[in-house]
């Protein structure tokens, strides 16, 4: 029989020195509400953490009061409900009151005056909810009611806003359940300024990511180990089991389905929280039996599938009403198997089973993260977001160890995806140069149109404006001895001065920028088209969204897309020119479900061969505009087939 080595004995120190000092730091006594009021004077809201409201709440049982009576006077509470916490079993005379029915709570805040913003985060509440501050409807979660059949529940966690009071806040909280077997709050409301209680959810939510991300890695790892390990059933559990305590956090804590499925229902939520658990139950127990058959008894597998089978269809066959008060049920069914995998793992510890105490290790990682998400569920432990963090980073070193010592065949994988690696930066790179050389031709041909603008300015519009001056002084000496002969150089300037205004100055601005495209892009688009007509037949598709975008009286596609889409246009139908040899070109401009802008040139030519042919300097050009305003650019194209061409321009970010 062999102790534990050296390394494990530290690695548990460690862990539970830290569990420890977190319970501690989560049993301090924080100042609460008496008697209906909290006094929060003395705290500052601007500087410091959120506050909870924790403590006693005016209690009305049976009853939905709005908060314009509290405003004029207060009804004397049936009693005095602490918060978190449920009115199941409050006493009432002498019976206790059940988990279904109505009541509103009240609690009075003083606070300090401030210029912020405040905010409140409203956990779940069992099972709908209203929540008015100093007499305002703020928040709502499902439909409250009187009885079952007008009461709708909802699982919702949210923040919800009001102006600063000036000495005091009036909170009213109606609460229907008619839907779980706790009613009330099992969290803190926390009140703060809007900043402060963001940046503190945004702070939970990513540490609960992390624990999530860490679990969910891990799983997948065992899941490709099992494929790429001969299928051991070892792994396959382990994966399942890992993924499944993954989503039951992902779908208690702090709500991350909810977030991420905003229509995710109240029966749903319970159906896969308490499906989850179950299924832990009998992936932990067939995980042991596998790992360790000689230590583990036969029969503890076939009892956990009993049991946790017979909950599995409860929760599938009931609402959530019913089956909710098996929680405690449940949970000890829970701590048995906890107690039972860790008696296992230590036995095969003792019987020098390798690697058993790495097993031992992380199966104390995930019990304790589990078991410390009970008490947080009946309130009293509010705060263990630490701790989960903890325990799933702890199970995921634990089982990485045995990963590496166990499997080297990962070493391999590792090796393919070097090399891949190597591939795909060698890919890479070479787009990044071809992106650069794209650049660099736009930038020449930027600079050539410049030098055939300043060659055009001087060799004809200054060449013309000089004969303009010599016929000016012509008629200028001739109008002081002859006026009638002087009229006729005077007109001839005049005509070389139009002509340089109606062809010269507009063609050199047309060059520049195309007159028609602050006109609107069908209008640009058209006219460009006609200058086509002689070579080939070009038909212009304006999709019937487009058209109400590109109205000309309030253009709603910004003029930076016009335009490169009309430069865009203008390269692909010059390609078309020079190398297609088509008859036919259609051009479509559309829109996506997105809101980008879709242009799509489609000829008839002789097309070319993907595979076979690299994108040539059009294409290049193409493609290094749109990359200026985050376009994509993808062209399909067959020997004797034509050749498509489609641009997508996002609106959104492409103003300038």
């Amino acid at each position: 029989m062999s102790l534990l080595p050296r390394q494990a004995g530290l690695v548990v120190v460690v862990f539970l020195s830290a569990l420890l000092a977190l319970l501690l730091s989560s049993t301090i006594e924080k100042p609460g509400a008496q008697r209906g009021v909290l006094d929060l004077t003395h705290w500052n809201p601007e500087a410091e953490a959120p506050a909870v409201l924790d403590g006693e709440w005016s209690f009305y049982w049976d009853q939905l009061l709005g908060p314009e009576i509290f405003l004029s006077e207060r009804p004397e509470p049936t009693g005095f409900l602490s918060l978190p916490g449920t009115w199941r079993r409050f006493p009432q005379g002498d019976k206790r009151l059940p988990a279904d029915g109505h009541a509103t709570l009240h609690l009075r805040v003083s606070m300090p005056q401030t210029s912020k913003l405040m905010a409140v985060r409203i956990p779940a509440v069992y099972s709908a909810y209203q929540l008015w501050a100093n007499g305002n409807l703020i928040a709502t979660g499902g439909t409250v009611g009187r009885s079952a059949s007008d009461s709708i529940p909802q699982y919702r966690v949210q923040i919800a806003v009001f102006e600063p009071p000036s000495a005091a806040v009036d909170l009213v909280l109606q609460i229907s359940n008619y839907h779980h077997d706790w009613s009330g709050l099992a969290r803190s409301i926390q009140i703060g300024t809007f900043e402060t209680v963001v940046a503190n959810q945004g702070r939970n939510l990513r540490l609960w990511s992390s624990a999530l991300g860490a679990l969910t890695l891990l799983g997948l790892q065992n899941l490709f180990l099992f494929f790429i390990r001969g299928r051991q059933e070892c792994h396959l559990l382990f994966s399942i089991l890992i993924l499944s305590g993954a989503a039951t956090a992902a779908n208690d804590n702090e709500l991350i389905f909810s977030r991420m499925a905003p229509g995710f229902g109240w029966e749903v939520h319970w159906k896969i929280e308490y499906l989850a658990g179950f299924l832990l139950i009998i992936l932990a127990a067939r995980l042991v039996q596998t790992l360790f058959p000689q230590q583990a008894r036969a029969g503890a597998f076939r009892a956990a599938l009993l049991m946790a089978g017979a909950g599995i269809f409860l929760v599938l066959l009931t609402p959530a009403r019913i089956y909710t008060p098996i929680q405690p049920v449940f949970h000890i069914m829970g701590i048995v198997t906890i107690i039972y995998c860790m008696s296992v793992g230590i036995k095969a510890t003792y019987q020098d089973r390798p690697n058993a105490w790495m097993i031992v290790l992380s199966v104390l990682a995930i019990s304790v993260w589990l078991a410390l998400e009970w008490p947080r569920y009946y309130g009293i432990l509010t705060d263990n977001v630490y701790i989960g963090v903890m325990a799933a980073l702890a199970a995921s070193l634990g089982m990485a160890f045995i990963h590496l010592v166990d499997h080297r065949q990962l070493s391999k994988a590792t090796k393919v995806l070097s090399t891949a690696n190597s591939a795909l930066n060698a890919r890479l790179r070479q787009q990044v140069a071809e992106l650069q050389a794209a650049r660099a031709r736009l930038s020449a041909q930027e600079e050539e149109m410049r030098r055939k603008t300043s060659e055009f300015l001087q060799s004809r519009v200054q060449s013309k404006l000089i004969v303009v001056g010599h016929h000016l002084e012509e008629a200028e000496n001739r109008l002081e001895t002859d006026p009638e002969k002087g009229r006729g150089p005077l007109e001839l300037a005049q005509w070389l001065v139009e002509e340089v205004r109606e062809k010269d100055i507009r063609s050199i601005s047309h060059l520049l920028h195309p007159t028609a495209i602050s006109l609107g892009l069908e209008p640009a688009v058209r006219s460009l088209a006609a200058e086509y007509a002689h070579q080939f037949r070009v038909t212009v598709d304006i999709k019937p969204e487009v058209t109400v975008l590109d109205d000309i009286t309030e253009n709603r596609i910004p003029e930076g897309v016009r335009l490169t889409a009309y430069r865009v246009l203008t390269e692909a139908l010059g390609n078309v020119k020079a190398h297609a040899r088509a008859t036919e070109v259609r051009v479509e401009l559309s829109q996506t479900s997105a809101g980008d802008l879709v242009m799509t040139i489609t000829d008839n030519g002789r097309g070319f061969d993907q595979a076979a042919t690299k994108p040539g300097l059009g294409l290049k050009t193409v493609a290094a505009r749109l990359s200026e305003c985050d376009g994509a650019l993808e062209w399909k194209s067959r020997p004797g087939s034509g050749t498509c061409l489609r641009v997508r321009i996002p609106l959104q970010n492409s103003a300038n």
